[in-house]
């Protein structure tokens, strides 16, 4: 709820809600029952973040901490690389969704939020903070 308030509040005058919103519901233009979604929000949340974040954001982090030796700036480096990759990922193959600047920004900037949930809290907790988004965004759409 607190991703989702604050990037679309990033968003408010310059693009509308909806535009930023609708997108968020497709999944490669499927129709998913319950069980479905259940299973997809808590494959999502554990898949992406191991990709995104410990790989992507961590790993980046620590190969560019290696060549600066300097792991703070090293971290601000990686947290956008792995932000926009994550949102870049979404739209990629036969299930991907239809692109907009609006959708690829808001996944972005939550890819920037669940970054700092990992960077501050740990694994787990960006886990089941993208899980309960997805079955949010799921069961709320």
């Amino acid at each position: 709820l607190v991703v989702g308030g604050v990037v679309a509040r990033v968003f408010h005058g310059a693009m509308a809600t909806d535009a930023i919103v609708s997108p968020m519901l497709q999944i490669g233009g499927m129709t998913l029952g319950p069980l479905e979604r259940v299973v997809m929000a808590a494959g999502a949340g554990f898949h992406e973040e191991l990709l995104f974040r410990v790989g992507l954001f961590g790993g980046g982090a620590w190969l560019i901490s290696q060549a600066t030796k300097d792991k703070s700036r090293a971290e601000w480096i990686a947290a956008p690389i792995a932000a926009v990759v994550f949102s870049a990922a979404h739209y990629v193959g036969a299930l991907g969704d239809h692109f907009t600047l609006a959708s690829f920004t808001f996944r972005a900037l939550a890819g920037l939020w669940f970054t700092l949930v990992y960077r501050f809290r740990g694994f787990a907790v960006a886990v089941y903070t993208h899980t309960l988004y997805d079955l949010f965004v799921f069961f709320a759409g």
